[in-house]
């Protein structure tokens, strides 16, 4: 199997297409499905991406360990060396390159995206919203704003995290405010 590691970019597999996923049987029961987020279980084809595996929209990367603000991927050829490569830009919408979050957070890119896709969703079938934060995730960045509300926290790397994991809760905020809007949340 697959469970020894995470799947890179340059990797030909995903999750088995024989393996039914949770959207596409909830798809079968007629509610809206929707994920944001890190989708990290494959994209080599088609076949194995988010709109193909039982959401009707996808919002995020596909891979993980991506800078949360240009959206890059850069890993470590090996754990050992120090050199680093970049795959390239990894933010997509559905099949397509999404360019309209570079220079922005990930966190915040996320939150919009689901609190759009509550606002307009139509209350008459049931919603799955897959949300799927990069953060706490490495690389450790956050904004300075954040950051900056976070001086308490000592040292530097663990103020930053703490940014990092605030952002995620203000999300969950967020996203449930918006639930509560719609009257959703129940």
């Amino acid at each position: 199997g697959m469970h020894h590691d995470v799947i890179y970019a340059s990797q030909p597999w995903g999750l088995p297409l024989s393996e039914r996923l949770l959207p596409q049987h909830l798809q079968s029961l007629g509610y809206m499905t929707h994920a944001v987020g890190k989708w990290h279980l494959g994209f080599y084809k088609a076949g194995y991406t988010p709109t193909q595996r039982g959401f009707h929209s996808f919002f995020g990367s596909w891979l993980g360990h991506q800078d949360h603000f240009k959206h890059t991927l850069g890993l470590k050829i090996h754990r050992q060396q120090k050199a680093r490569y970049s795959t390239g830009y990894d933010m997509h919408r559905d099949l397509n390159v999404s360019w309209e979050g570079v220079g922005k957070y990930s966190a915040d890119l996320y939150t919009e995206e689901a609190e759009s896709v509550i606002h307009q969703h139509n209350v008459s079938r049931p919603l799955f919203l897959y949300l799927s934060h990069t953060a706490p995730h490495s690389p450790y960045q956050a904004p300075d704003r954040t950051v900056a509300r976070m001086r308490h926290v000592t040292p530097k790397k663990r103020r930053i995290y703490s940014a990092m994991v605030t952002k995620v809760d203000e999300s969950v905020g967020r996203v449930t405010q918006a639930l509560k809007d719609k009257g959703m949340l129940n």
